[in-house]
């Protein structure tokens, strides 16, 4: 019988590295994104999932999937009731590209089914966080791998939304659909992800409301060795490539060796005379209201925009905003 990992279960193995052991890659929306094997949606018709089975399978995953575990059924006949198995029963049709199979005899539900599904169960800012990590080139850690490893893209928001289009069970697919509004691809960590959205989101979401930027956006600069000028691409965390506005996060500026600080240096200066604005962000300005409407100001004047003066409910918008965001990372 087969087993459909789903929900929780299926972005835990997305997270995990063994997700990713002899993937191919494949080039989109100019990022390079994984290629998962695609599998047969008739599995999924022909599925009638063991409890037992899907606990044996969830243990081979080397601890990364946690309890309860999250399986799909295509019937409400088939659905399992096992202890520390959490059955979803879909009765539609699943898109093509809907599963990826597991390193083991199962498997799990592709980045976009797992995004519509998670959309779900989170909350609207926790969705847009989700996408912009499934479309960012980190992993948040889990219980057997802590820290963010560095990975290609998941997927990407023009594949999220093609796959929207397909999706055959409209119902639940309306926070996916408004969250992916505002994610935007490329991200390298969960700051960066905090720091985009705190810029960009609408002021009724408590955000400043400033134009999507790119992140980790290739920047033509030139160099001189020994008395030759030498082209060479600089990376931005965050970019306004049209108004050669650039925002870079440094987590810790104060506690830096000589050489990061030089090469961090030598970086900006070649940035400045590509004529890129360079503002630095540091996690303490992040962390700090103030600070940050600083910042904001800042780049609302470097980039020619105007601050709409916001409601009176703003402010209490952008506290709930900073409250779902920021106490992860202290």
């Amino acid at each position: 019988m087969a087993i459909i990992f789903s929900h929780i279960s299926a972005l835990e193995y997305l997270r995990s590295e063994s997700a990713f052991v002899g993937l191919d890659e494949r080039r989109s929306d100019q990022l390079t994104v994984h290629r998962f094997p695609p599998s047969k949606c008739d599995t999924f018709r022909k599925s009638a999932p063991s409890g037992r089975d899907a606990l044996d399978q969830a243990s081979c995953f080397h601890g990364y999937m946690s309890r309860p575990v999250h399986i799909m059924a295509s019937s409400a006949a088939s659905r399992c009731k096992t202890h520390d198995v959490i059955c979803h029963v879909h009765g539609s049709r699943l898109p093509t590209g809907s599963l990826i199979r597991s390193n083991t005899d199962g498997f799990v539900c592709a980045p976009e089914l797992c995004f519509i599904q998670m959309a779900q169960l989170l909350s609207f800012v926790d969705t847009i966080q989700l996408g912009f990590e499934l479309c960012g080139t980190y992993a948040k850690g889990n219980a057997a791998s802590e820290g963010v490893p560095a990975r290609n893209p998941l997927t990407t928001p023009m594949h999220l939304r093609r796959y929207i289009e397909r999706y055959h069970a409209r119902s639940g697919t309306q926070r996916a659909v408004h969250a992916l509004r505002y994610i935007l691809p490329g991200s390298a960590s969960p700051m960066e992800t905090v720091l985009a959205m705190l810029l960009h989101l609408p002021k009724r979401y408590g955000g400043y409301g400033l134009p999507a930027p790119k992140l980790n956006y290739p920047v033509e600069t030139t160099q001189t060795h020994f008395g030759e000028r030498q082209a060479r691409q600089r990376i931005c965390d965050l970019i306004w490539p049209d108004k050669l506005v650039a925002v870079e996060y440094d987590s810790d500026l104060h506690h830096r060796d000589d050489q990061s600080i030089a090469r961090d240096s030598i970086r900006r200066v070649e940035l400045e005379n590509a004529n890129v604005s360079v503002v630095t962000v540091t996690r303490a300005q992040v962390f700090n209201l103030t600070r940050m409407d600083e910042v904001a100001g800042l780049l609302f004047k470097l980039l020619g925009v105007r601050f709409q003066k916001p409601s009176v409910h703003w402010r209490a918008e952008q506290r709930r905003l900073r409250d779902e965001l920021i106490p992860h990372f202290h």
